[in-house]
């Protein structure tokens, strides 16, 4: 080989090892009420997540990054009960690994530091076809929030990704939105099995509609709010026959969901403490009309009833929304001793500043 084919060569490796570097070091901006992050300019962002195949506690979406060989990132987020602590939700999370029989194997757990992150991560291997995926979920707590980043690529190609995906977890970050208190709170509603305050700014109406065919119970009362975008509470009522659970009902309503013709997705379920009991939880996106709406049913047994708090609001705005909702769900009481005809006071006057 003479010495000018010798310097095209250097010359085309120099230009090769330039162009990866930049594409390695170009990256893309997410942010979007109060989440931000920086992420691989390659990888492809989308909102619609799968629900982590090992994990069992109920956790809502962030986003989902995607590359190449079945490498991806989905991102998630739950909320720490004040009961409870990130340790005891970890090993809460990944109970199923200690069971009879577990999801994955090769499970193990460790610590890391990632920047000023302080970061729990649970490694494990999931069946897929006939080899097995690679997952890393890394943990990590802002404030009273708990964010899951569930990587997760084949065997062959994981080795490179953590070490790519570095810039997610570096630059993400949380900015809280004011939590509504209770000196905001202007409404009440109360029946003879149940009371919650509603907070300034939403409108209600206890007019009894007719029975929905999804969840095959009637409107009780229904809230909307009037300022800022769009968010609903639905107040549902069913019958519990006797000789049946709450959960049996529950399982079999939403049976509908798995139908391949039916336009859901992001569906997952849970429990959630509300009024001193454990209330059945199912998170969902369906569309109604033109736009697309994420929900959160939440059922409560009330004697030979069944109640069912029905949130909703826009995919992009339920995060940020979720604080308004968890601070009416703080108020709610099952209380059997309330007078039979339900009260509302619209009017009531806030103890303190008016916003």
């Amino acid at each position: 080989m003479n010495r000018g084919m010798i310097g095209l060569c250097a010359l085309m490796i120099v230009m090769s090892l330039g162009n990866s570097s930049c594409i390695t070091e170009t990256t893309k901006h997410f942010a979007s009420d109060g989440v931000k992050f920086d992420y691989p300019g390659r990888w492809q962002l989308s909102l619609i997540v799968e629900s982590p195949p090992a994990l069992s506690l109920p956790v809502q979406a962030v986003g989902q990054l995607t590359g190449d060989r079945y490498a991806q990132m989905d991102i998630y987020w739950l909320p720490v009960p004040a009961e409870s602590s990130f340790q005891e939700l970890f090993l809460q999370g990944y109970s199923r690994l200690d069971g009879p029989d577990p999801p994955a194997r090769e499970a193990k757990t460790s610590e890391t530091m990632i920047g000023t992150k302080g970061l729990l991560v649970k490694e494990y291997q999931v069946p897929h076809g006939e080899t097995y995926l690679q997952y890393q979920d890394i943990w990590w707590q802002k404030e009273d929030r708990l964010y899951i980043f569930s990587l997760h690529a084949t065997l062959g190609s994981f080795a490179g990704m953590p070490e790519e995906l570095k810039i997610v977890l570096q630059s993400f970050d949380v900015v809280f939105q004011p939590t509504p208190t209770s000196t905001a709170t202007i409404g009440r509603y109360t029946r003879e099995d149940l009371a919650f305050q509603y907070p300034i700014g939403w409108e209600i109406s206890a007019k009894i509609g007719p029975t929905q065919w999804e969840l095959q119970a009637k409107t009780v009362c229904s809230l909307h709010s009037t300022v800022g975008p769009y968010r609903s509470l639905l107040l549902w009522q069913r019958d519990l026959p006797q000789g049946t659970t709450m959960e049996q009902i529950f399982h079999d309503t939403y049976l509908y969901m798995e139908e391949p013709t039916t336009p859901v997705r992001d569906v997952s379920d849970g429990t959630l403490a509300v009024a001193g009991q454990m209330a059945l939880v199912k998170w969902y996106t369906r569309p109604s009309g033109e736009p697309w709406w994420r929900v959160q049913d939440i059922w409560l047994q009330a004697g030979s009833k069944i109640l069912i708090l029905q949130w909703s609001t826009t995919p992009d705005q339920f995060l940020q929304a979720q604080a308004e909702f968890d601070q009416i769900l703080s108020t709610v009481r099952l209380t059997p001793s309330f007078p039979e005809t339900p009260t509302l006071s619209p009017a009531a006057t806030p103890t303190s500043s008016t916003p």
